[in-house]
């Protein structure tokens, strides 16, 4: 589990250090994962999240993150 957020919290870096860089006027991202690292990256441009179905019925989503994609 540690290594899970310690690659999650690498990602939202690695991504963040890239808009720094590159200064780009809209950020796209496609899948839950990315979205998430998207969102929270921060920086400079636009950060778009597309989302192509529900999570909401997902019966694979279960405790904590549940709660939070489903109230969302």
């Amino acid at each position: 589990m540690l290594a899970k957020l310690q690659n999650f919290q690498r990602r939202i870096s690695g991504l963040r250090q890239l808009r720094e860089r590159l200064r780009p006027a809209v950020v796209i991202s496609h899948l839950e994962g990315a979205d998430y690292v998207n969102l929270l990256s921060g920086g400079p441009g636009k950060t778009i999240l597309c989302v192509h179905g529900s999570k909401l019925h997902d019966a694979n989503i279960r405790g904590r993150r549940a709660g939070y994609v489903k109230r969302s």
